[in-house]
């Protein structure tokens, strides 16, 4: 079966619409892109009105004008449509550069993509990218999460995302470009040893490929059963977790979550935890997973990272991320107060435009009042007695080594905690107010 037979057998197991479908294809005038363009120019029904080909002059080095030459001239040639853009130097960053260049040029796809209103964006990543991937990740974090990284098909904004080259190798892309006549531009730093993928490229592929003639269907079979692997194990996550935000850096569940869960996979749910709650990526150490199995069976705390902390009271568990000691502000009617990223105010209104509502309290007439992470002060009951803020926390089944996660309204007494407490006075001197935080 020819290369081209392949390809379209491809996109038929991959159910993508050759008939009219818009596609807008990354060509950057490597080999590995052109081969992509050529192979869907003579895969679809309609190319002229079903290609955008897609190009980024990174301006990163010389010669990059040449680049887009060859992607016009091919276009032309073809009477396709050319998308370029180029990133302006002022934008480049003084590190991590690849990084950010990955996600300019996603951005530049999606802009193109609700353009055109394409059903597809698709890229030339190849067998070779798979295999050089999956010993990146293994060399970075060995995170089975990120072995998935290089997927066929999975959903991109408005459409979905497609790499239809995966079960090709890099010299079966070359062979074709030579067999086709089409022309490319070879990327000098691809032949240097600067980056560690260059190194994998050059080095150490090259030594597994003469152990094995299948180098390029093992990988792909190694990512796709990974894949599988860490979806199931995320949807299984996804059903038993009870975790619910408390406050901007403050999130609760239930222990019987981890009851759910074999014990082999305690410590993979919390990196998940941590992962949807604070985007922070957790790897636990064998003594950590052996705290983190006691404390799940009695009580106590456990420090995940710099930043993160786990503490377990009771039937529950807090995940806690450090955030920056604030000054309490005054807080008047009517005027925004701004604290920890959110807009708050304080009102006798029921509604206020622009503002979600948050809490209804009481607060003695003529008083101050401030706005800020709980104090060490008495809260004021509804009988006008007074309670230690330890009690009230105590009563509400949270630790009181978290109260300055939580903000609170209070003058000479406590009135409110968040999520925790309201005063209700039972007293005429007083008055009801509203809290409202900007939607």
């Amino acid at each position: 079966m020819s290369i081209k037979q392949r390809f379209s057998q491809k996109l038929n197991d991959l159910q993508i619409d050759t008939t009219s479908a818009k596609i807008v294809v990354a060509v950057s005038a490597g080999p590995d892109s052109m081969a992509l363009l050529d192979l869907l120019y003579h895969s679809l029904a309609n190319p002229q009105s079903q290609l955008i080909v897609a190009h980024v002059n990174h301006q990163l080095r010389p010669g990059s004008d040449e680049e887009l030459q060859v992607v016009q001239h091919y276009a032309t040639d073809k009477g396709l449509v050319v998308e370029n853009y180029d990133w302006p130097v002022a934008e480049h960053p003084k590190t991590g550069v690849e990084a950010s260049a990955r996600i300019m040029r996603y951005q530049f796809m999606h802009r193109l993509q609700k353009k055109w209103q394409a059903s597809y964006v698709m890229t030339a990543h190849h067998g070779d990218d798979v295999a050089e991937t999956i010993l990146l990740k293994l060399i970075r974090s060995g995170d089975a999460q990120e072995m998935a990284s290089l997927s066929e098909k999975r959903e991109f904004y408005e459409g979905e995302l497609i790499r239809p080259l995966l079960n090709f190798s890099k010299q079966q892309l070359l062979t074709y470009l030579v067999n086709q006549q089409i022309d490319y531009v070879t990327d000098e730093t691809n032949a240097t040893d600067f980056t560690m993928r260059n190194r994998i490229r050059h080095h150490v592929i090259p030594k597994m490929s003469d152990e094995t003639n299948h180098l390029i269907e093992n990988s792909q079979r190694y990512q796709q059963s990974v894949t599988k692997l860490t979806q199931a194990q995320t949807q299984l996550f996804q059903l038993v977790t009870t975790l619910t935000q408390v406050t901007a850096k403050l999130y609760r569940g239930k222990i019987k979550d981890f009851t759910k869960i074999p014990k082999t996979n305690w410590s993979d749910y919390v990196s998940y935890l941590t992962m949807q709650a604070f985007s922070d990526k957790v790897f636990l150490s064998e003594q950590q997973v052996k705290q983190l199995k006691h404390i799940l069976t009695e009580t106590g705390r456990l420090t995940l990272t710099r930043d993160v902390e786990l503490l377990v009271k009771e039937n529950q568990f807090f995940l806690a991320h450090k955030q920056p000691q604030i000054e309490s502000q005054m807080i008047q009617l009517n005027q925004p107060v701004h604290i920890l990223g959110q807009v708050y105010l304080l009102s006798e209104t029921k509604k206020v435009t622009g503002f979600k509502f948050v809490a209804t309290f009481d607060v003695p007439l003529n008083e101050p009042l401030y706005l800020g992470l709980t104090p060490n002060q008495p809260v004021l009951l509804s009988d006008s007695r007074h309670q230690k803020v330890k009690k009230v926390f105590a009563k509400a089944g949270v630790p009181t080594v978290l109260k300055g996660y939580y903000l609170s309204i209070y003058g000479s007494d406590i009135y409110w905690i968040q999520n925790i407490y309201h005063y209700n006075s039972l007293a005429q001197q007083s008055r009801k107010l509203n809290l409202f935080v900007a939607k």
